[in-house]
């Protein structure tokens, strides 16, 4: 067999007391007995003996050296996948591996030391091969977002514990971040590649085509304060747009009737916007006076306020000509019908008006009654009164 130290035995008698040995690979010794290492194939060897006398023979024999070269390679790591063993020789020879089976391959898909025996007519030769095959990563995110000149939020959600991560975002740019952000110059499609690799050096990648939507402006109507119960507010954006108000609105104007901020999201594609009106609403006095019992005219009439409690200021007008700025009004009128009209405000400016007609009822210039009268019981008494006009 090849690859062994084999030995050679001189054999001879009759007082030998030297040894030439010759090879027909051109090797010689001159020991009794040799060891060496032959490659296969066909050798002649040449014994020449000679004894103390001077006398010499020679012997000549052929061998053959079965050939056997085993080698399975050097000790191997995969990131998945298997492997194919390939032991095959140009030779006929037996296979024995270490799982049983008795091919030239072996195909191995998990970690462990591989053994193979190879018999070749009795040589035999054993070669271990070391297999580790890891389990690869798997590369896989997720994005928020997607609307040009606005933060796109990427998610690394790949398996295996990645060490390292490369993103291409197909527009030129990359990160090396695990969870990166990045913001398009303008809309359209990209693709996006991740790459990991784990600590065993094991990478994947994964790509996917993602959307930029085109971005639009948000107008929104002014903060307001105003001395009103309601209000439409609008914000205004493009026609496909979708509206969510605070107060549950889903429209792009909606009515308002308590004082607050009022946050409207507006959506397009994956775009959106956020606004904030701030609308106060200040109460409305009411306005309102009890008018003078007594309508006589030229005496001082007094008409008296009865508006509500939050006013500060107080105009009347008779007859739209501006009379009085007290809070209740003191003047004589004529006779004859009267506009009063009474106009109040609030601290915050708001304001509230009533009018109110009085007639003034002309004196009595000179008047007079009969006299103090007796009369009989169930007779007639004529009493009397003159100087009025009914």
């Amino acid at each position: 067999c090849n690859n062994i130290l084999h030995t050679f035995t001189s054999t001879s008698t009759g007082n030998i007391v030297q040894w030439n040995w010759n090879l027909s690979n051109g090797n010689s010794y001159i020991t009794q007995d040799i060891n060496t290492n032959l490659d296969s194939g066909s050798y002649t060897i040449e014994l020449i003996v000679e004894n103390i006398d001077g006398c010499s023979d020679t012997m000549l024999k052929n061998i053959s050296i079965i050939p056997i070269e085993l080698e399975l390679g050097n000790d191997t790591t995969l990131c998945g996948g298997n492997i194919l063993l390939n032991a095959q020789l140009s030779y006929s020879v037996n296979y024995s591996w270490s799982d049983g089976s008795s091919g030239s391959s072996l195909n191995v898909d998990s970690t462990g030391i591989y053994f193979l025996e190879v018999n070749n007519l009795g040589c035999i030769e054993r070669d271990t091969i070391s297999v580790t095959i890891h389990t690869p990563p798997v590369a896989n995110y997720s994005y928020l977002g997607g609307c040009e000149l606005k933060p796109l939020d990427f998610f690394d959600q790949s398996i295996g514990n990645p060490l390292y991560w490369v993103w291409n975002f197909g527009d030129g740019n990359i990160s090396s971040d695990q969870n990166p952000s990045h913001s398009y110059a303008a809309h359209g499609n990209y693709s996006v590649i991740l790459q990991i690799v784990d600590s065993n050096l094991c990478t994947h990648l994964v790509g996917n085509i993602i959307t930029i939507d085109s971005s639009f402006s948000l107008i929104m109507d002014p903060d307001t304060s105003l001395c009103a119960t309601n209000l439409d507010i609008t914000a205004h954006a493009p026609l496909n747009a979708n509206y969510f108000w605070s107060n549950t609105a889903v429209t792009s104007t909606t009515n308002v009737n308590s004082s607050g901020s009022y946050v409207v999201t507006v959506s397009r594609g994956s775009c959106t916007e956020t606004d904030t009106i701030d609308v106060t609403f200040y109460d409305i006095p009411t306005a309102d006076f009890i008018l003078p019992q007594d309508s006589c005219d030229n005496v001082l009439h007094e008409i008296f306020d009865n508006s509500s409690s939050d006013v500060v200021q107080w105009t009347w007008l008779v007859d739209s000509i501006s009379s009085d700025s007290t809070q209740n009004m003191m003047d004589t009128l004529s006779a004859g019908s009267h506009d009063v009209q009474l106009i109040v405000t609030t601290a915050d400016g708001c304001k509230d008006t009533i009018i109110r007609t009085i007639n003034i009822i002309p004196a009595v210039a000179s008047g007079a009654v009969s006299n103090d009268t007796v009369v009989y019981e169930n007779y007639p008494a004529e009493i009397w009164a003159s100087g009025g006009q009914s």
